[in-house]
């Protein structure tokens, strides 16, 4: 669904004005900063080649970000919370992973790896009973 809707504003600003970097090196410097701005934390890699690392402990949920107050009309960080979630989606995370992963460590895990366990012993024990024929 979040893929699919127009872009948040805060994703669709002007690139910055060009300098005298390299072509290359300002579409990094531009991607990094896109991702510092919405509250990810960055660095630059660069083997094999230059690149933008995420630091997976950003990606959790922020509960220091300011919250938008419609009376105010302020609705810059209600944006940024838009692209925050629209790049958490683009690498394939939940806005809210952590306590999603928690949730399934604590009740799902044991007993989806039971029922794995209970589906290859069947199928080792058909092929028992085949071979015994």
């Amino acid at each position: 669904k979040l893929l699919f809707a127009p872009l948040p504003a805060s994703l669709t600003s002007p690139p910055p004005p060009t300098t005298t970097k390299s072509s290359d090196e300002q579409k990094i410097t531009s991607f990094r900063e896109l991702w510092s701005t919405h509250g990810f934390r960055t660095s630059m890699v660069t083997s094999p080649r230059p690149a933008v690392s995420v630091y997976l402990d950003s990606c959790r949920v922020r509960h220091d970000a300011p919250t938008a107050d419609p009376t105010l009309g302020n609705d810059n960080s209600n944006e940024t919370a838009g692209g925050r979630a629209y790049l958490l989606t683009c690498i394939g995370m939940h806005p809210h992973q952590l306590p999603l992963e928690h949730h399934y460590n604590s009740t799902i895990k044991d007993i989806y790896c039971l029922w794995l366990f209970v589906k290859r012993m069947k199928c080792v024990r058909r092929g028992d009973m085949e071979d015994e024929r």
